[in-house]
């Protein structure tokens, strides 16, 4: 069984979605309206309401004061694609004020050509914050706050992990 509850961000409502057990992976995160969606497209996963203390300490963490180091050790088990699980795994070595571009994640995944396919991929991250899909930039400065949802909240975090939309390359 799976559980899933509506957590307060900075952005309104967000919805999570994890195995039943607290200590087990987050299957999603997401904004509402995102989340509905995503559950359209796994019907086969059933929920019953819950409460994952340690997502909520996480998140209350992160967005207080600055500190990833909880939301970075939540187990996750995203539903996707080889390659978006490829994409997603990389993502997830960017810490806390490191960005990459579209193209430098391409390279890093040993597809250096896929940049259109990671950046697909990237948009379809059900695990927001945690899969840090905000701190991936495209290559072009004017679709550098490309964010499925709204590009204010890719500003946000950006801005709340010491980041500009500028590019900051990997060290």
């Amino acid at each position: 069984m799976y559980c899933q509850q509506p957590v307060n961000t900075p952005f309104g409502d967000w919805w999570a979605c994890w195995l039943e057990a607290d200590s087990q992976p987050l299957l999603a995160l997401l904004p509402a309206m995102e989340y509905h969606a995503w559950r359209q497209r796994h019907p086969r996963i059933q929920t019953q309401e819950g409460h994952h203390q340690r997502l909520n300490l996480a998140l209350i963490r992160y967005f207080s004061s600055k500190d990833s180091a909880a939301l970075e050790q939540l187990s996750i088990a995203p539903l996707g694609t080889a390659f978006q699980l490829q994409v997603w795994q990389a993502m997830t070595t960017l810490r806390f004020g490191q960005q990459a571009s579209y193209q430098q994640l391409a390279v890093k995944i040993n597809h250096p050509k896929a940049v259109r396919a990671l950046g697909s991929a990237c948009g379809a991250n059900p695990i927001l914050l945690r899969i840090p899909c905000h701190r991936v930039l495209a290559k072009a400065k004017q679709n550098r706050l490309n964010f499925r949802s709204d590009p204010r909240i890719k500003a946000w975090l950006l801005a709340h992990e010491g980041l500009s939309s500028d590019l900051i390359p990997l060290g």
